[in-house]
């Protein structure tokens, strides 16, 4: 009887824990299904589930029924994402791990996990969720089953998706557009920018600009002026729009902007920055410039036409008065002398009014064929007389036809008024060349020049001295009437100023490059006699090709010049703006290049340097070079070290062609 009586005992107490059990799982459960926000399961250690909360319900749309009891990583995990998973831990531990353990193995571990998941409603809807998993352990710290709440973030991926979306387009747009963009803090650091922005500061991205001032910028002297700006747009809370200022770029040059600062404002309306937009308008501002420098050559021209003409007509009353009081004076030598003297000065001053007149295109000129070969030999036989010995002149007179249309005596005057300026620019003696050649002009070239030219074939005459060569800041004004670098009573200012004019009445063009202390190089073209223009069927005919050619040149408009040219000849170019960027690039697969083009004058290396460094890794590499200006000295140097030929700048299609064609076939 005690035994039955300690049995039965045992079996209420039974029921009294399980009945507390039953109680406290059903609150735990009151309390979970409350979380409707939340996905909560509770599995055992298997996996299996025990709880499945409403939020879970809502979620997943499957009822606790249907799932308690149930395994959950095949009926509510992406089948893709669960092996993906599976094959990444089994990596990582070294064994396998599927199923459940996928979702254990780390909370096991570390006591708990979170990670994104996607979830497979019951309609077959997919969800992406947040789920933190943690392992649930008993009075003896072993894992007794695991605790999962999952929160809903698709709508948030979504959100977040559309907003990366938004700021790409947004930075697209801003990246695309034609002008510079930046935005700053009140204290003037750069929040970000566009990449023509970063590119102009010579960053390699907008984030390296990030938290910068202007005072870390290649324009940092302006920093001061540029911080004025934002003040003044962060103070008033008004945009300060379209005004120009000047800025240094990284090289070094002065660039020009027009640009516009607006406040950037809070929701509240609260002004925290600024924006900022520009378009660099150098190359407009020096367009204005070369329109202004016409202007002013135009308007004074015509002021010394009118005083020339004006003077004339006193020259006239002078020589005439002069010739009459001839017979009148008696035979007194002192007063002889004088009437020499007036006569003399006369004529120096009518000399002035006739290079006046030049400059001007009023001087009446004859039209008559000249020439030009016989006009050249005339003025270095001339020359050769009243220059320095020690000048050697060098005629090099390649032109097949020579003959234009004009007045020999102008051109003659021209041609002796280059020739003395040389000679003063090599005091110590040098050397002097005079050289013609036979180009084509193209509409290309006269659309683009400021000279009244024709389409068609021109003869060039190249005038080049080794003298001391003319600065860079004095080259723009040399064809100003009464402009000179000479001391007082060593020059007039009028001899270039009358060349530039001459070449103007014979409907042609003038040209000038200069390096100091190397020498100086005019160009002349003159358009061929309409008798001329009867040339052999090969003249002014672009030669065909193929090969591949690199041209290394430091100027753009003469990279992509000869890049039209050849390309439209049949080759395929490659182009290089320094002697650096060129040797790069021939490194980069040095027999694969049938020509190799390359500029004389370049920043970071020139091309004779390049030439050599070419030379040194493909010893047969074909080389031509092309300058506007290039030492003698140079020159042959190169050549004895097996360079091809030179192209003389400004080249034409015709003689780029050419010098290409025979290069490659010769």
């Amino acid at each position: 009887m005690v035994v039955i009586a300690a049995l039965v005992l045992v079996l209420a107490s039974r029921r009294r824990t399980e009945r507390a059990l039953i109680r406290s799982q059903r609150q735990l459960q009151g309390v979970l299904d409350a979380a409707t926000q939340a996905s909560i399961i509770v599995t055992d250690v298997h996996g299996l589930i025990r709880i499945f909360n409403s939020g879970a319900e809502l979620m997943l749309g499957y009822s606790a029924q249907e799932l308690v009891g149930l395994q959950t990583p095949t009926l509510i995990h992406d089948a893709e994402e669960l092996r993906a998973r599976s094959a990444e831990l089994s990596a990582e531990y070294g064994r396998p791990i599927n199923g459940f353990e996928s979702f254990a193995v780390k909370a096991r571990e570390q006591g708990s996990e979170e990670r994104e998941w996607t979830y497979c409603r019951k309609n077959g809807e997919r969800r992406r969720v947040h789920l933190a998993v943690t392992a649930i352990r008993d009075e003896r710290a072993a894992v007794s089953g695991f605790f999962g709440v999952a929160v809903d973030i698709t709508d948030r991926k979504k959100f977040e998706q559309e907003l990366r979306e938004s700021q790409r387009m947004l930075r697209d747009v801003i990246n695309t557009i034609p002008v510079r963009v930046f935005w700053k803090d009140r204290d003037g650091l750069y929040l970000g920018c566009n990449n023509l922005f970063a590119h102009d500061a010579g960053r390699a991205g907008p984030d390296d600009l990030v938290g910068k001032g202007d005072e870390q910028m290649t324009w940092s002297p302006e920093a001061a002026k540029y911080r004025s700006d934002d003040r003044e747009v962060l103070e008033s809370g008004c945009a300060k729009i379209d005004y120009e200022e000047s800025q240094v770029a990284p090289d070094g040059s002065t660039v020009w902007l027009r640009g516009s600062k607006v406040p950037l404002r809070t929701t509240e309306g609260e002004v925290y920055g600024v924006l900022g937009t520009y378009m660099d308008v150098t190359e407009r501002k020096q367009l204005d410039e070369q329109l202004r420098q016409s202007q002013k050559m135009d308007a004074i021209g015509q002021l010394a036409g009118g005083i020339a003409h004006d003077f004339n007509n006193m020259l006239g009353g002078i020589f005439g008065a002069a010739e009459l009081l001839d017979a009148h004076i008696p035979d007194d030598p002192s007063a002889r002398q004088y009437h020499n003297m007036i006569m003399i000065s006369a004529e120096r001053a009518a000399d002035l009014t006739s290079q006046l007149l030049a400059f001007a295109r009023r001087q009446p000129a004859s039209s008559t064929a000249v020439d030009v070969h016989e006009v050249i030999e005339e003025t270095a036989t001339l020359l050769a007389k009243t220059i320095d010995r020690r000048i050697v002149i060098d005629q090099q007179l390649e032109a097949k036809h020579s003959h234009v249309i004009g007045d020999p005596s102008l051109l003659h005057s021209a041609l002796l008024n280059l020739g003395i300026n040389a000679s003063h620019a090599m005091p110590e003696g040098g050397r002097l060349t005079l050289a013609t050649r036979q180009v084509t002009i193209d509409a290309a070239l006269c659309e683009v020049s400021s000279f009244d030219l024709t389409p068609g074939p021109f003869l060039e005459v190249e005038i080049r001295d080794s003298g001391e060569g003319i600065d860079e800041a004095v080259l723009p004004r040399i064809f100003e009437p009464f402009f000179t670098t000479k001391t007082q009573g060593k020059g007039t200012g009028l001899g270039l100023a009358a060349v530039y004019g001459t070449v103007q009445q014979h409907f042609g063009m003038i040209s000038v490059y200069s390096e100091p202390g190397a020498g100086t190089c005019f160009h002349i073209l003159l358009p061929l006699a309409p008798d001329q223009l009867k040339e052999d069927e090969s003249d002014g005919q672009l030669c065909p090709g193929s090969g591949r050619v690199l041209v290394v040149d430091d100027e753009e408009v003469m990279r992509l010049t000869a890049k039209a040219i050849l390309e439209s000849l049949g080759y395929e170019v490659i182009l290089a703006e320094n002697g650096v960027e060129g040797l790069s690039r021939f490194k980069q697969d040095p027999d694969h290049f049938d020509l190799v083009v390359l500029d004389m004058v370049m920043p970071e290396m020139n091309g004779r340097d390049c030439f050599r460094a070419i030379r040194s890794i493909r010893p047969e590499q074909r080389v031509l070079l092309s300058s506007g200006f290039t030492r003698e000295d140079d020159l042959a140097e190169m050549k004895r070290e097996g360079l091809l030929g030179f192209i003389r700048k400004p080249y034409h299609g015709q003689v780029l062609g050419q010098a290409v064609h025979d290069a490659l076939q010769g």
